[in-house]
């Protein structure tokens, strides 16, 4: 399920709008999953902001892929300019809701690599954001795709 982007709708944003989360961290009943957002929108440009402002750079916040090159996608979907947005990727989703949703892409390595080391980077500036399982996770999961840290 790893790497697998599904449209999902996201409580409270924008009219409750679809977007496109990526599966990171696949475990056993949930999975933790990062929305995109289109880069340059005015609601993430502002939430950017505001997080700049808490001294949260935007590279331990948000990864921002060209997604025409990092995922593969279905039929009907290209690829643009996004931000996987890290800090909204609380709570973990359940894989009935997963399963339920729409199949629309696969990431390739480097794209779920480049996620990971920005999860690490928001775990270790923002003490508690993860929990140490899910940061010793993170952590594994960068080793098998070659990056320590």
């Amino acid at each position: 399920m790893q790497g697998g982007v599904y449209r999902i709708r996201i409580q409270g944003h924008t009219d409750n709008e679809y977007h496109p989360h990526v599966v990171i961290l696949d475990c056993e009943h949930e999975c933790v999953m990062v929305p995109g957002f289109s880069s340059g929108g005015y609601d993430l440009e502002q939430r950017l902001k505001i997080l700049e402002g808490m001294q949260l750079p935007r590279d331990v916040v948000a990864v921002e892929l060209d997604n025409a090159k990092h995922v593969q996608w279905k039929s009907g979907w290209t690829g643009n300019r996004c931000q996987w947005f890290v800090w909204r990727c609380q709570p973990p989703i359940s894989k009935k809701v997963i399963n339920a949703s729409d199949l629309i892409g696969k990431m390739d390595a480097d794209g779920i690599r480049q996620i990971l080391l920005c999860m690490w980077r928001l775990g270790q500036q923002r003490f508690g954001f993860f929990s140490k399982n899910r940061l010793r996770r993170i952590k594994g999961e960068l080793a098998g795709l070659g990056t320590n840290v």
